[in-house]
């Protein structure tokens, strides 16, 4: 099974692959040496907001694209487009679109993406949140299929992938709850003071910000560490919060 997985960001990427590697109880191992294809490159990174790791589990090989910001699916829809055309044989059998909501409703998401993957001459249908999406095509008269799981977080508020962490870590007992309400405090304290503008700039990085201090203060020996290395101090894969929302990498990846 190939399957290709495109999200925002570097810090995203880290979440999911450690999400696999952690779920999976290590089965899904990231190895840059493996190729995704023998056939075709998927992209060359030309950004330092843009990454590219390649995972592999037994006989499967998954893609974790961070494309460098939500409006930059232009790039890797038309990459799919062509291995459509070109390599349908070789091509992904499972596009998993991860996507942070923000303050967008799901179905204004979804339709974004149906307008940006039509754009470039996919003919997809309707996307469901959270759901396997077939898209059927044709090429050189074969009839062929790809699987799209848009899945955009939260399911039930708005926000961003931290705010699924910090509930993860909230349900976990009332003081794991009460540190993430203090954290939030803290941060939200912050926020409105004359000087956050040089270093929460919007909304994601006073999220991400109080999931850290949570993370800090439950780790404190982890306290000092960068965001990707603070987000292995905890096993919040294991959550059945977070599970809720990874549900369908769950059946598609871990089964």
């Amino acid at each position: 099974m190939r399957s290709l997985l495109l999200c925002e960001g570097s810090d995203d990427a880290y979440v999911i692959g450690y999400y696999l590697y952690g779920a999976s109880e290590q089965k899904w191992k990231r190895n840059n040496k493996t190729k995704f294809s023998e056939n075709y490159l998927l992209s060359k990174v030309t950004s330092k907001n843009e990454s590219i790791d390649i995972y592999e589990k037994d006989e499967d090989v998954l893609a974790i694209w961070g494309i460098g910001g939500k409006d930059n699916f232009t790039k890797p829809f038309k990459t799919i487009s062509n291995i459509c055309q070109e390599h349908p044989g070789d091509g992904i059998d499972q596009l998993f679109i991860f996507l942070d909501r923000d303050e967008s409703d799901i179905s204004h998401c979804l339709k974004k993406l149906e307008a940006d993957m039509s754009a470039v001459g996919l003919n997809v249908p309707r996307l469901k949140n959270s759901q396997e999406n077939v898209m059927q095509f044709q090429s050189e008269e074969e009839s062929y299929g790809m699987k799209i799981i848009p899945i955009i977080i939260p399911f039930d508020e708005h926000g961003a992938l931290e705010n699924v962490l910090l509930n993860g870590l909230a349900s976990e007992d009332e003081e794991s709850k009460c540190v993430v309400e203090k954290a939030k405090n803290y941060v939200r304290c912050f926020y409105k003071s004359d000087i956050r503008k040089r270093y929460l700039s919007n909304e994601r990085l006073k999220t991400k910000a109080q999931f850290s201090a949570a993370i800090a203060i439950t780790n404190p020996d982890h306290s000092t560490k960068r965001f990707d290395q603070l987000l292995t101090a905890h096993e919040w894969y294991d959550n059945e919060s977070v599970k809720n929302h990874f549900k369908m990498i769950n059946k598609l990846l871990l089964n």
